[in-house]
């Protein structure tokens, strides 16, 4: 996650009547996030992941940023990153020779929660999506939280991830297909804010203010309401509690 988005928090998202079922949404989300882990004993977390579906520039990446900041704050480990950014540590770290890729792999699979960013960027080659659903896999099977942002719907986004080289599409439609049964949707809609004078991040006041002033959009009605514990804003990057690999 870049420097910018580091200063993404539910603060400084700016409330409009397209996106605050959305913003809602999420806050929701990350304030009962405990809930959502899986526990030995209990039943099946069910949905317990996001994918957050909208056009460039809606916010989608603030959301996510905000609840993995929320969250690292509040001690949880997180790792927040892009799609390409994800891939290309992998490649990096075991081109190094110090970690093999299993143990690289077993972070992603592991880490109580996973934001993949602008999934459908990357590169489709044979490698990043055999990794991408080896990454989705180990979490699907292990019932932990994974939050993706996309500009694509699922079917735009499994031929975005279809390699060109083969056109198998395989591999593409298992990793998707397990997001959907992982994740509940969130749709954000509008014109793209960096596009906009003043960008994504007003003011607590204005954001307020825009809150108390819109009409409720449609929300996914799947997203049910979760327990609000106090409020953290303090934001922390997650290379901190995992520097020994990243």
């Amino acid at each position: 996650m870049g420097e910018r988005f580091l200063r993404r928090t539910f603060d400084t998202f700016q409330i409009t009547a397209k996106n605050q079922s959305a913003a809602r949404a999420a806050k929701r989300y990350a304030e009962g996030f405990a809930e959502l882990l899986p526990k030995q004993g209990q039943p099946e977390p069910g949905r317990n992941g996001l994918f957050i579906v909208g056009p460039m520039g809606t916010g989608k990446t603030h959301l996510a940023a905000a609840i993995a900041n929320q969250l690292i704050k509040q001690g949880t480990p997180v790792i927040c990153m892009t799609m390409i950014d994800l891939l290309e540590r992998i490649k990096r770290t075991f081109a190094k020779g110090d970690v093999d890729e299993g143990s690289i792999l077993r972070l992603y699979k592991t880490v109580p929660l996973l934001v993949i960013d602008d999934m459908g960027k990357e590169q489709p080659t044979e490698w990043a999506v055999s990794t991408v659903y080896n990454i989705v896999n180990g979490r699907y099977e292990a019932y932990l939280p994974t939050i993706v942002t996309t500009n694509y719907d699922s079917k735009a986004l499994i031929a975005r991830m279809t390699p060109q080289a083969t056109r198998d599409s395989v591999t593409a439609e298992a990793t998707i297909d397990r997001l959907n049964e992982m994740c509940r949707v969130i749709i954000l809609d509008g014109e793209s804010w960096r596009g906009m004078a003043g960008g994504p991040s007003g003011t607590d006041q204005s954001s307020k203010h825009n809150e108390k002033n819109a009409r409720p959009a449609a929300e996914d009605r799947r997203l049910a309401p979760a327990p609000r514990p106090a409020e953290h804003r303090t934001i922390t990057h997650e290379r901190r509690l995992y520097h020994g690999i990243l």
